[in-house]
């Protein structure tokens, strides 16, 4: 095992790439949602099993300089969900969930992540200082809430209703806005402060997901 780790931080440190970042643009950009999200460190294992013991199918690095490498040399976008190192923002797609525990009766999650979303291949990470899970639902509150949320763009006027509901009145529509706020989840619907180019602001409801799950929105995280 020291040997495996002693050729990676060689091959890190000796071969590192520049690679550009990666956003979703688009609801298919994302080839496997899963549950949620694994926000990950700098350098992070991923296991075959739910054991620190267990094989090594995979190890990332990666900077704040858009330095990136991995054992399998899979690129970032077939690789992350999100990868925007400048802002310190790195996520896997989360398969499952499980609770393990130890001999001392203390619990430890573990989540089974895809590392390869061309090819579905999977591997499991510790919960801890490297890897924390967001569902999507906290992940668009919480990441919403500190950098706005944007549409994704389907060439159609966007929407907003009164109610979350596709019958109800619409309260406003639009093409671009300044900043969406995002304030609370209901089912598939999410309610947002819309601000335009005007500084006007709007108040009502959007469709966040598709009934299948599929993203119609994300975080902002490139102004």
């Amino acid at each position: 095992m020291k040997k495996f780790l002693l050729v990676f931080f060689v091959l890190a440190s000796s071969f590192l790439q520049a690679f550009a970042d990666y956003i979703p643009q688009s609801p298919d950009s994302i080839k496997h949602y899963g549950i949620g999200v694994v926000r990950i460190n700098k350098v992070i294992n991923i296991y075959q099993e739910k054991d620190e013991n267990s094989e090594i199918v995979q190890k990332i690095y990666w900077d704040n300089y858009k330095n990136y490498n991995n054992l399998l040399k899979i690129p970032e976008y077939k690789t992350f969900v999100v990868f925007y190192p400048k802002a310190d923002y790195a996520f896997l797609s989360v398969e499952d969930d499980d609770t393990v525990e130890n001999e001392e009766e203390e619990s430890t999650n573990w989540y089974l992540v895809c590392y390869d979303q061309e090819n579905k291949l999977y591997g499991w990470v510790k919960e801890g200082e490297s890897a924390k899970f967001y569902s999507w639902k906290d992940f668009i509150m919480f990441f919403g809430r500190k950098n706005g949320i944007i549409l994704f763009d389907n060439g159609e006027e966007k929407k907003l209703y009164a109610k979350p509901d596709e019958n109800s009145q619409v309260v406003d529509e639009w093409k671009y806005a300044k900043y969406i706020e995002p304030w609370f989840i209901s089912g598939n619907w999410l309610m947002v402060k819309v601000t335009d180019y005007d500084n006007k602001q709007k108040t009502g409801y959007i469709r966040w997901r598709t009934e299948d799950g599929k993203l119609l929105l994300f975080v902002k995280f490139r102004n």
